[in-house]
């Protein structure tokens, strides 16, 4: 008989919200970005609500506001529903 392997150690939940808000706010690409949103709404907690509101808007480029574009735009839609859920739940 094969020796069991050990169980994977559980996930702190604290530790795992940290590392979805630094993905969220320093991933590479738009769909880097927007990846962590699905786990942070699974995770319940409210308190990523605020770092999803200022996801939500990132402005690049342009001198003084002008010209400048917000590169988030994309998981603009993901960050307004999972805000609105995360505001509903217990």
């Amino acid at each position: 008989m094969p020796p069991l392997e050990p169980a994977p150690a559980p996930v702190d939940a604290k530790a795992r919200y940290k590392a979805l808000i630094a993905a969220l706010q320093a991933g590479k690409t738009c769909a880097d970005r927007k990846a962590p949103i699905a786990e942070l709404v699974s995770l319940g907690d409210k308190r990523a609500i605020s770092a999803l509101k200022r996801a939500r808007y990132r402005m690049r480029g342009g001198v003084l506001g002008l010209g400048d574009s917000n590169t988030n735009a994309c998981l603009k839609a993901d960050a307004g529903a999972a805000i609105k859920t995360l505001g509903t739940s217990k």
